[in-house]
């Protein structure tokens, strides 16, 4: 290739990333369409530069979409190219990108550890541009921990570069930053100037979205401070900041404050009609986060106007949405707790009674949840203490068997010394006998002259070359001894601290697996618990209830024939729920699973499936003898965990199951034809059936794969290796 073709092609190159950059943030397949070009012309060119500059849009397009994974993917390749060439600055800016990036994936710490590489890396280049950045994202994971005064230290560290360089870009959101993490702190007053300062800011520079975001925060601040005037004079601003750029996310957020202001003022009708308004805009851009609340709220706003009625409507409407959608947590216990107000101002004691049970049910969960979790982060910091204390100890240790080898060196050092001063003597001794020897050959041989001076400067060659001799032997054998014993010495060291960091990891992997162990166990307990009181409590108390309801209908004679058909139903109904409790209890532990083996197991389980619903097809092959109890529990549960989802989620009329054992190992295979499944996606959103699946296939070393099955649907593979 010629040196001007190269350049053409570079300038190219140059340009489709360029033209990627100013388009990132509003056109996506623009975007790719030009950095693809950019990537595979500069790969084939072998032009680092353009490969560099396309990987760093991808990782910025992804970290603003909030696609943590796919931006580590880009940033892993640039921190290898830049590695290998030893490229610090550059290195830096990717490490502070690696904490942005892990950040929208919420692994706060991990953000912070390589955001303090790149700091190192710009303090030593005196870069205050990249430092700037890098304290920015700093205080911002320290804020997700909930460290805010941390967090306030480093956002003021970087609005002081900001300011000192006069950078303009992005003051106001930092100014906003510093407001959000002064409202954390409690400190309201602060709060709302720095909120304004941003405010002034950004509509100065014309940027409408930053603008409409910090009235709204400041509007919280106001709000819970009972400025309802003032909050919601922001709120409004806010509104004709977003319509403007179209943001309708940013107008539904400030139509649901508004409502919530309203109610809380107690101007019931204006604020159900800002969150109809919040309601339209939400089903418009079929974004179903949030809308349980504001139908909730809705539903709140007529049980103020005492439209009980229109306010049950709203109620139900709520709990349906939630129920369709998963809501949280929160979510649900404040719709159960405003419906049980509800139905006991409409006189519904039993129904408001319900409510109020199931409120009561999900709060204290949501108290044991938190308190479990404290209990779980004090036990990590005990469990890393106690580890940190270990390593401790195992080093001081290492130290004082390294002075030891040290002081043997010596001790070795001062014989080998010792050694070459003898050599030195005895060399000596013989050089006298030599002089003495000299000096008689003189005296016997005065008669020649000449034959006595050449002989003379003969033994004083011979002592120069003796001399040297005897100086080079000592120091060569000084040097190899020393060298020897350090290599000794070395290789100890380094074969002692290798075992002691295998035995640390072992230690380790043998702690995961303990506490795997223990919390399946504890899981399976609970649910033999739960099962036996159903079947034991519940069950018994409904078989009594039969019992007495049947004497009681032999006893008496029912005329009517209506009052026939209601005991009639009341029985169908009892004996009804009587099956239910025994198949409830038998999916928590049922007792075939002590007895049947795993493959009956699973046959009994999916023959009570509705097979008009859902038709199953089951194969089991090689599974003559039983598995451990552990493991066999385990695996029925995560089997009935996926066929579960299957009837939940993927909408499918047909499911393949295949169990099969050889000697190497256990292979189960799931297919539905249903509307598929992104893995990837559904464990961004932190499922909590799919992430204890994974937990209980890791704990039996085995492998789990999900995949599209063939015309359409979902394939998953699981592989347990048979020990």
């Amino acid at each position: 290739m010629s040196l001007s073709k190269s350049k053409s092609v570079t300038e190219k190159i140059d340009l489709q990333n360029e033209i990627a950059f100013l388009l990132y943030r509003k056109d996506s397949a623009s975007t790719f369409q030009y950095l693809n070009d950019a990537y595979k012309s500069s790969k084939r060119i072998n032009y680092e530069k353009g490969i560099l500059t396309s990987l760093k849009i991808k990782a910025a397009y992804f970290i603003f979409k909030n696609k943590g994974n796919q931006a580590i993917v880009a940033l892993e390749e640039s921190k290898k190219i830049l590695l290998n060439n030893k490229d610090e600055l550059q290195l830096a800016d990717v490490y502070r990108e690696f904490g942005q990036a892990k950040s929208t994936i919420s692994k706060y710490k991990e953000a912070i550890e390589d955001l303090n590489r790149a700091e190192k890396i710009f303090i030593a280049y005196q870069n205050e541009s990249g430092l700037e950045k890098t304290y920015e994202t700093l205080g911002l994971n320290y804020a997700e921990l909930g460290n805010f005064e941390t967090a306030v230290s480093f956002l003021f560290k970087s609005l002081t570069i900001k300011e000192k360089l006069g950078i303009k870009e992005g003051l106001a959101t930092n100014y906003n930053n510093i407001g959000r993490q002064l409202y954390n702190l409690k400190n309201y007053e602060e709060a709302v100037k720095y909120y304004d300062k941003s405010a002034a800011f950004s509509k100065e520079m014309g940027d409408d979205r930053t603008y409409g975001i910090t009235l709204v925060n400041s509007a919280n601040v106001l709000i819970s401070q009972k400025n309802y005037e003032e909050g919601e004079k922001r709120l409004l601003a806010a509104i004709e900041s977003f319509e403007k750029i179209k943001f309708q996310r940013g107008v539904q957020t400030c139509y649901n404050n508004l409502g919530a202001i309203f109610l809380r003022d107690e101007k019931y009708q204006k604020g159900i009609d800002y969150l109809k308004k919040a309601l339209s805009i939400a089903n418009q851009n079929q974004n179903k986060q949030g809308v349980p609340l504001i139908l909730h709220n809705i539903g709140y706003g007529y049980r103020g106007l005492k439209n009980y009625e229109e306010s049950l409507k709203w109620y139900e409407e709520a709990e349906k949405v939630a129920t369709d959608f998963s809501a949280d947590t929160y979510t649900f216990t404040e719709i159960y707790k405003y419906r049980a107000v509800l139905d006991s101002t409409r006189g519904k004691f039993e129904s408001a009674y319900l409510y109020k049970s199931k409120y009561q049910k999900l709060y204290e969960k949501m108290l044991n949840d938190k308190s479990i979790t404290a209990v779980n982060e004090l036990k990590t910091k005990y469990e890393t203490q106690k580890k940190e204390n270990e390593i401790l100890n195992l080093s001081k240790q290492n130290a004082q068997k390294n002075l030891l080898i040290v002081a043997q060196k010596f001790e070795l050092s001062n014989s080998k010394l010792k050694s070459a001063k003898d050599s030195l003597l005895l060399f000596t001794q013989s050089k006298e006998i030599l002089q003495s020897k000299l000096d008689a050959s003189v005296k016997e041989e005065k008669i020649n002259k000449l034959s006595k001076i050449a002989l003379e400067k003969e033994v004083a060659l011979q002592k120069e070359k003796l001399a040297v001799q005897s100086k080079n032997s000592t120091i060569l054998l000084i040097s190899g001894g020393s060298l020897f014993l350090f290599l000794i010495g070395f290789g100890m060291f380094r074969k002692k601290q290798l075992e002691q960091k295998a035995l640390l990891l072992a230690e380790q992997h043998k702690q995961r697996e303990l506490l795997t162990k223990a919390v399946i166990e504890a899981e399976e307990t609970e649910r033999k618990r739960i099962a036996a009181d159903l079947h034991d409590g519940v069950g018994q108390l409904f078989s009594a209830v039969k019992m007495n309801l049947n004497g009681l209908l032999d006893r008496i004679e029912i005329n009517k024939e209506e009052d026939q058909f209601l005991a009639e139903k009341t029985m169908a109904l009892v004996d009804e729920s009587c099956k239910e409790v025994r198949v409830i209890s038998h999916k928590m532990m049922p007792n075939f699973l002590l007895k049947s083996g795993i493959a009956a197991d699973i046959k009994s389980f999916i023959e009570k499936i509705d097979e008009n619903s859902l038709k199953i097809s089951f194969e089991s092959i090689g599974f003559k003898d039983q598995l451990e109890f552990n493991e066999e529990i385990i695996l029925y549960r995560v089997i009935q965990e996926l066929v579960n989802n299957v009837i939940k989620h993927a909408k499918a009329n047909e499911l393949k199951i295949l169990l099969e054992k050889n000697k190497e190992q256990i292979l189960v295979k799931i297919i539905d034809n249903g509307v598929g499944f992104n893995f990837d996606k559904a464990l961004e959103k932190g499922g909590l059936g799919l992430k204890n699946m994974l937990v209980r296939i890791e704990y039996l070393k085995g492998t789990v794969q999900f995949s599209q099955a063939k015309p359409h649907g979902t394939e998953v593979q699981i592989i347990i290796p048979i020990v």
